[in-house]
């Protein structure tokens, strides 16, 4: 079917800008799909695809290979260093219709020395590929391969079903592509921007055209001295001109979701301090009361921005203004379509770019704030990520680049550039870094539990290789990093250690005076390493399980009782819109204090799906088993933020014990689930649940 071209009619009246769009109606389109599997963030190839981080497989694990293995035969050698092993299956829903399936490959295991040690079987759509192995398929080891395989899609799902054979399947990249793309057909909406009290457009910084005033029912309009100066903006001029003593303003556009910014400074030489304007303003529903611009911006002659998701339904998007003290006035209204690609005036950097409360601000009085930094915040090549960090966050944890697999992929390798940039991020922003994690069960290479020979090591090997990693990672960040995670995950639900634990398995199980023994070691050597850091236990469902927290208030105990340094204990706090209660969550805080350990919120998120597991074991968590397709509507957008705000509220309550919060994650495009777990959505704009939280301390004062 052949798409009809797109129209807008744009009519300008004094009092309602028009925006409408016709098109012909056409069959749902399908995008390519493009997963890197075993990779933790988003990645760019040379062609300009963008590949979405490992998801959609069920079952087995992930690695990282050296970032400096050549691999041969493809443009972007990169696509072959992660991938995932030992999967089941991989699934993802697409619509109906005929694909091009590319599946990418490359051994690059080191335990791999020829053809026929890794063999294994998958089926594609109801295409069997059986005794398939890389190495020879590939012609060697270390060079890219590409099956490519036509496949219809009648369910609704894509799906591939691995079998092993001989060692355990691995692959590095999933391409989906349709055969014939079609082109999207769906009306969308153009940015609306109005500099108000303007009579003629105005061109900003980043070369967006503002137009004159619009759309306003009753009041009048002004310009202000051109020469009059106005902080906190790069474009002082579309504050120099408002509409004030407005009664509404009012413009047609099409039905959908929109980003809209209202943009405030107090020019009028009249107002001499906060109180003096005061008034209060309904935008699509969203009320906002008591409104001073003085107080919001912090002083005269300074920009605010208030930022508000909404949505529109009857076509008309609309603010009523109500009088107080003084009139009501703006200087200018934009209105973003939630999925425009242009660049706005403040796009480039959402929340930092904002004259609005700051975390770090907010609670420097109560505990640290901050979140879990991954390799595209630090190295810049994810600015609104790293501006957020940079302007809300007091302290920072490595999210990945720190576990073992890593930071120290093969025996005699560690990979230093992503810690290191972590690093320089945070002593640049004065942050306080904490490394995660030096002893896990996960993400920590087999090699480390093997010898040469393939064979699980002794008890006394283990060790050894432990204190060497820990000595080496601790001893190189010595005193810059300030707190470790020392151990992590080490219980099991019933607040026993976990027997899935090759540390446990082979250092201590079975004997009662040893079970603690690479717990008590792995402190022992961090301590030995750098004195002067702070070294905690980690693990997740402490406040759900009065078994598990007891079992890591008897690891502290323990560990005091061999006169073993310990300083705090992180509850992680993966969290849902009915969970934890507040009774489980104040239990874990107050025993776990209880025992002289500071106690920390580590890897704090909100799953907005409510169905499913609810742990954070990483075998069963991923952002496609978590999502949610009505994380966005503003039923769950409350949920959340009164949940938060719950939360919050404990947090302040037992503020003499916990002396940090850290979020896992930055903005909901950054988080390891789906749904809308964070503070910031993927636009990198605050929500509703930013402001529940600030609320929580004015509301404590």
């Amino acid at each position: 079917m052949k798409n009809k071209k797109l129209f807008y009619v744009i009519f300008l009246s004094s009092t309602v800008l028009w925006f409408a769009a016709s098109t012909a109606a056409s069959e749902p389109s399908a995008a390519t799909v493009r997963i890197k599997a075993g990779a933790y963030e988003p990645f760019t190839d040379s062609n300009g695809n963008v590949w979405q981080p490992d998801q959609g497989f069920e079952g087995g694990a992930t690695i990282e290979r050296n970032p400096e293995l050549e691999i041969d035969g493809t443009k972007d050698p990169e696509l072959f260093l992660s991938e995932h092993y030992a999967m089941d299956s991989f699934s993802c829903k697409i619509p109906n219709g005929k694909y091009i399936a590319k599946l990418y490959f490359a051994e690059t295991f080191e335990g791999i020395n020829g053809p026929g040690e890794r063999v294994f079987s998958y089926n594609v759509q109801g295409h069997e590929f059986k005794d398939f192995d890389i190495w020879a398929k590939a012609g060697g080891p270390e060079r890219a391969y590409i099956e490519t395989v036509p496949v219809e899609v009648n369910n609704g799902e894509f799906r591939i079903v691995f079998t092993s054979q001989i060692e355990n399947p691995a692959i590095n990249a999933i391409e989906i592509i349709p055969k014939t793309a079609a082109e999207t057909s769906k009306p969308s909406a153009a940015t609306v921007r109005i500099k108000a009290g303007a009579y003629e457009p105005f061109t900003d910084s980043n070369g967006n055209v503002w137009q004159p005033d619009q759309g306003f029912e009753g009041g009048a309009t002004i310009d202000r001295d051109p020469e009059l100066d106005i902080a906190g903006t790069k474009d002082p001029e579309l504050f120099l001109s408002e509409h004030y003593a407005m009664d509404s303003f009012s413009c047609k556009i099409p039905n959908g979701k929109y980003i809209v910014k209202l943009y405030f400074a107090e020019t009028f030489e009249g107002i001499y301090g906060p109180g003096e304007r005061v008034f209060s303003f309904n935008v699509q529903g969203h009320e906002f009361k008591d409104f001073d611009i003085w107080a919001k911006a912090g002083g005269p002659e300074r920009a605010y921005i208030e930022t508000v998701p909404v949505e529109v339904t009857n076509g008309e998007f609309r603010i009523v203004f109500t009088t107080q003290i003084e009139n009501p006035e703006i200087n200018a209204i934009e209105i973003i379509p939630q999925t425009a690609t242009d660049k706005s005036a403040d796009v480039s950097e959402p929340a930092a770019g904002q004259n609005m409360p700051t975390l770090k601000d907010v609670f420097k009085d109560y505990f640290l704030i901050g979140g879990a930094l991954n390799r595209g915040v630090v190295t810049g090549r994810d600015p609104n990520a790293a501006a957020i960090a940079e302007k809300q966050f007091s302290t920072a944890t490595a999210e990945n680049d720190m576990k073992w697999q890593l930071i120290h992929p093969q025996l005699n390798r560690y990979n230093w550039e992503p810690a290191d940039s972590f690093m320089e991020f945070c002593e640049k922003n004065n942050m306080f870094p904490i490394g995660h994690c030096l002893v896990w069960h996960g993400q920590t290479p087999r090699w480390v539990f093997r010898d040469d020979s393939g064979n699980t090591l002794t008890r006394d090997a283990l060790l050894a290789r432990m204190k060497d990693h820990i000595m080496t990672v601790v001893g190189r960040y010595k005193g810059r990093i300030k707190g470790w995670d020392v151990v992590n995950e080490a219980l099991a639900e019933d607040g026993k250690l976990g027997s899935r634990s090759q540390w446990l398995r082979i250092i201590g199980e079975g004997s009662e005076d040893k079970q603690y023994d690479f717990i008590e070691n792995a402190f022992r050597w961090a301590h030995e390493a750098d004195p002067d850091a702070e070294l905690y236990y980690n693990d997740y469902n402490l406040e759900s399980s009065k078994a598990k927290c007891n079992g890591a208030v008897a690891i502290v105990k323990h560990l005091k009782s061999k006169g073993i340094r310990i300083d705090g204990v992180g509850i992680q706090l993966h969290s849902g819109l009915s969970y934890p209660s507040i009774e489980g969550l104040e239990y874990a805080i107050t025993s776990l204090a209880d025992t002289g350990v500071k106690v920390m919120i580590t890897e704090l998120d909100i799953r907005t799906r409510t169905r499913g597991y609810r742990g954070a074991d990483i075998s069963r968590i991923n952002r496609e088993s978590t999502s949610d397709s009505n994380a966005e509507n503003e039923q769950t957008q409350q949920r959340l933020a009164e949940k938060y705000a719950e939360l919050f509220s404990v947090f302040v309550k037992h503020k003499k014990d916990i002396s940090r919060v850290t979020f896992w994650g930055v903005y909901d495009a950054t988080s390891w689930i789906g749904g809308s777990p964070l503070l910031f959505d993927r636009n990198c704009q605050p929500k509703q649940a930013f402001d529940a939280v600030i609320k929580v301390v004015q509301d404590d004062n």
